[in-house]
């Protein structure tokens, strides 16, 4: 069973503790998978943006390029559906501190 599978079965049980609990728990694996999705977004635009000076030119390059975009756009949309509009300004904030 999931971590998350298991306080949300605890959630059903009357105890109030085990309800903080599981509200508290899910509240930390949200700000892990939060910090996790913007460490891998900044990942993304720091390999998309070292590509526009890297060896490859032409076609190869402006593939790489968008793949990563594509890929931040992937991210954004997970983000999204954990913070809701707060995405964007989270992330602008996290490419903001790469510069």
């Amino acid at each position: 069973m999931h971590t998350i599978d298991v306080y949300f079965s605890m959630l059903l049980t009357s105890n109030v503790h085990c309800i903080y609990k599981c509200i508290y728990t899910v509240a930390i694996v949200n700000r892990s998978e939060v910090a996790r999705l913007l460490s891998q977004i900044s990942a993304e635009y720091e390999a998309a943006r070292l590509g526009l000076t890297g060896l490859a030119y032409g076609v190869s390059q402006h593939e790489f390029i968008t793949a990563r975009m594509e890929h931040m756009g992937q991210l954004h949309n997970q983000l999204h559906s954990i913070v809701g509009d707060k995405a964007i300004a989270l992330i602008a904030d996290q490419l903001n501190s790469l510069l």
